[in-house]
């Protein structure tokens, strides 16, 4: 619960919206929803007055008309596993994404609550519902808290939830909206490329600045295609590639609060971008600041897991370990493992078994009197016979010979 609410703190710092916390039954969590309760929040300046407005002191937002709603849009996101952006009744808009623990549905994140309408909608449809509780004057005043947003931005801000989704359980599954998200934009700027698009996120997550930047540079010429009538859809667009880009920075060991803090940066800076070239300035810094940062940390993380993998081991050698095994030890998934393995160590996880449990062996031949079969079960070999073929492939002679040598000397 602790994360919870740091990282909610985290997305309302780095956004001025809201996260509240859903359970697996559809029940908002309490000390989420405590915490996170404020003025400027717009469920809670409906719960408060629909308590002035009904006389129910006790009434809580669980039970409030809105929570129907609430979790109608939960129940859509749980059964096709993908986030969603829906709007209450004073024509705020929400935003959901699904929360899993090794693939199981424990709940979701609800943001909320960026006005849809002009401010003076907003203001008719709350003094509406607070039933002149409030006048125009002071609901203005309340609205001014409410952060601007337009469609563009609350789709970046949807995106930006998945990613506290993604990151509040490292073993969240991978959402079937992806796809969705990577929809062409209309108009003129339709000849976008969607494989442009996946190849130019592809090499950023590899690292690899020139490849990622010629890539982008292709995209940021759709864009200019576009032409200055398109530029507000461009702007959206961008703001959701900005966010897919920090998605694919978001691995393991990237400080997740400080994705957000720049995330909402990058997005509020191409909001108040003008032209397409300022939209590309903010778009190649981003590219650098990821590929700075994914280049940073996976050589921490690589011998960091080569470490864990190295200790599990040692700890394991005398008996038959799998890869699956090791790579849990890690963090890392076999295939990518054996990958980051062979190029820190600069020979396969097989041969450096193989290498360790040999040099074990001739300790064992040199300082003991056991019996060959015994040395090799003590090393790992599986049987004697293997032992002698292994040692003598990595040594040039057999086990017994290897002794005798050493007693000679």
């Amino acid at each position: 619960m602790a994360n919870a609410m740091e990282l909610i703190n985290s997305y309302n710092k780095a956004t001025k919206a809201d996260l509240n916390i859903y359970d697996h039954s559809f029940t908002p969590i309490k000390e989420v929803e405590k915490h996170s309760a404020k003025i400027e929040n717009a469920c809670s300046f409906c719960k408060k007055y629909q308590k002035a407005a009904n006389g129910d002191n006790e009434k809580d937002l669980s039970q409030s008309p809105c929570q129907g709603m609430h979790i109608n849009a939960l129940r859509e996101s749980h059964s096709k596993s993908s986030s969603s952006i829906y709007m209450c009744p004073l024509g705020l808009y929400f935003w959901v994404s699904p929360l899993y623990k090794n693939d199981r549905y424990v709940g979701a994140m609800v943001g909320s609550g960026l006005p849809s309408f002009k401010k003076e909608e907003t203001i008719e449809k709350m003094e509406e519902l607070c039933e002149g509780t409030l006048t125009k004057e002071e609901l203005g005043r309340i609205t001014d808290n409410f952060p601007e947003a337009d469609a563009g931005k609350v789709k970046a801000l949807s995106m930006l939830t998945d990613i506290c989704a993604r990151s509040l359980y490292t073993e969240n599954t991978k959402f079937e909206n992806d796809e969705e998200e990577n929809t062409y934009i209309s108009g003129p700027a339709q000849e976008y490329s969607l494989a442009k698009e996946k190849d130019f996120l592809s090499q950023l997550k590899k690292g690899e600045v020139k490849t990622a930047k010629q890539m982008l540079e292709k995209i940021l010429d759709n864009f200019r295609r576009s032409g200055s009538k398109e530029f507000k859809t461009v702007q959206n667009r961008a703001m959701e590639l900005a966010v897919l880009m920090l998605r694919t920075g978001n691995g393991p060991g990237i400080n997740t609060r400080t994705s957000l803090e720049t995330g909402s940066l990058y997005i509020n800076s191409i909001q108040e971008t003008k032209n397409i070239d300022e939209v590309a300035t903010i778009l190649y810094r981003l590219t650098d600041d990821i590929i700075s940062q994914i280049n940073s940390y996976s050589s921490i993380n690589h011998s960091s897991a080569i470490k864990r993998a190295e200790y599990f081991i040692l700890e394991n050698y005398t008996r038959k370990v799998s890869l699956e095994e090791i790579a849990k030890a890690s963090g890392f998934s076999p295939p990518y493992f054996s990958t980051i393995f062979k190029e820190e160590m600069g020979e396969n996880l097989s041969s450096y078994l193989n290498r360790l449990r040999v040099e074990k062996a001739k300790l064992m031949l040199g300082n003991t009197n056991y019996a060959l079969k015994k040395i090799a079960r003590s090393s790992g070999f599986e049987d004697q016979s293997w032992f002698s073929k292994i040692f003598k492939l990595y040594t040039g002679m057999s086990p017994g010979k290897y002794r005798n040598q050493l007693e000679k000397n």
